[in-house]
């Protein structure tokens, strides 16, 4: 790589991520997305926040933005509801008091619920509770299912019982075991010659092994799609959108403003 490519790529980055947002660094292992018109990216991820990840793809110089509307899936098992809490994650000291970092708050008006409050109606296909039974994922317990990512967890590898507690079993090169509590559920591990080292807390989980199922949007119960979860049906609210509002401390950025 010459050095004016060099260069270039990595004022790229720096202005990507200046500009946007972002939830995680550049990773080394490439990624695949696919988007909704059939066709698929590859690439190193530079970023991920609530509206887009970027990606450098394999090969070229100059990033790529793809809206998480336009993606169906992402190789790594990414998606938007991971993302959100990562981009929290990376900015913790910095998030907006009033929306924690969710760039909106709920609407007063509608309570909410993104329905007209004057012209609601309690949704006869759920009778108001907004949920139509269990969660049909079989790998939800109560709404969570394992993280998506490399992190330390209970479903995966040998755990016994010791001393009153579950602890993971890793066996090392001549014979050696290590063992770490589930303590240390959530946290990301690297192999060393002494042995597995910890790397911090996972990004995505922030540390609890366990993310909210997609199936039933961490509700364990199965959303009613007549009332959107809400319970009611009626004409949209219209000071916002499915009961949100961009936040007014932060402006929509989900960051405390810059002194």
């Amino acid at each position: 790589m010459t050095g004016t490519v060099r260069v270039a790529r990595v004022a790229v980055i720096g202005l990507l991520l200046a500009c946007w947002a972002t939830a995680a660094g550049p990773t080394s292992a490439p990624i695949t997305v696919k988007k909704l018109d059939g066709t698929s990216v590859t690439g190193e991820m530079l970023s991920a926040d609530h509206d887009r990840l970027i990606l450098l793809p394999t090969g070229k110089k100059d990033g790529v933005s793809l809206d998480w509307k336009d993606v169906v899936s992402v190789s790594n098992g990414l998606n938007r509801q991971h993302a959100i809490p990562m981009w929290k994650a990376k900015f913790q000291d910095r998030l907006c008091g009033a929306c924690t970092g969710d760039r909106t708050i709920a609407h007063d008006v509608c309570e909410g619920k993104g329905i007209d409050p004057e012209k609601r109606k309690e949704c006869v296909a759920c009778k108001g509770v907004g949920a139509v039974g269990k969660c049909t994922n079989a790998k939800c317990d109560k709404g969570k299912v394992d993280c998506p990512g490399a992190c330390l967890k209970r479903s995966v590898g040998t755990w016994v019982m010791k001393d009153g507690q579950w602890m993971r079993e890793w066996r090392l090169a001549k014979g050696r075991i290590q063992w770490k509590t589930e303590n240390h559920l959530g946290e990301l591990f690297e192999v060393t010659n002494e042995g597995y080292v910890s790397k911090g807390d996972c990004p995505i989980c922030t540390r609890t092994s366990k993310v909210d199922c997609s199936t039933c949007f961490g509700k364990g119960q199965l959303q009613c799609k007549p009332c959107r979860g809400v319970g009611f049906t009626g004409p949209a609210c219209t000071g916002c959108k499915d009961g949100r509002i961009a936040c007014a401390d932060c402006k929509g950025k989900g960051l405390q403003a810059s002194n």
